[in-house]
């Protein structure tokens, strides 16, 4: 596992050789952990959320191309609420194919 800040308030974890349930259920537990705790400032208690793209990717892909459609995944659950997991799939082209969005256990699959 590598884990690094992309910049301002994005952070990437490459997770190699993992299938998707086991990336899934990763970035599951960890954004609900960092959503369920509240962070005490000097202005009272501040409560936070986590919003995440998973780019399921071949090793044919680039992983630039892997960090391009996982940041669309964040952006796509910044859109929907925050709170969410997005999953997109990469099909053998490198074009995704699926787009998964989870929040709060409910997964829900949109072919493209």
């Amino acid at each position: 596992m590598v884990v690094g800040r992309l910049g301002g308030d994005e952070f990437g974890i490459y997770l190699n050789r993992t299938d998707s349930e086991v990336a899934e259920t990763f970035t599951n537990q960890l954004t609900r952990r960092f959503s369920a705790s509240c962070h005490e400032t000097t202005n009272g208690r501040l409560k936070a959320s986590v919003s995440a793209g998973i780019s399921l990717a071949k090793p044919a892909h680039s992983i630039e191309r892997a960090l391009e459609v996982a940041d669309q995944g964040v952006y796509r659950a910044k859109r929907n609420n925050h709170a969410r997991v997005v999953v997109l799939r990469l099909n053998k082209s490198g074009r995704v194919s699926a787009v998964e969005n989870q929040g709060y256990g409910k997964l829900r699959t949109a072919p493209l």
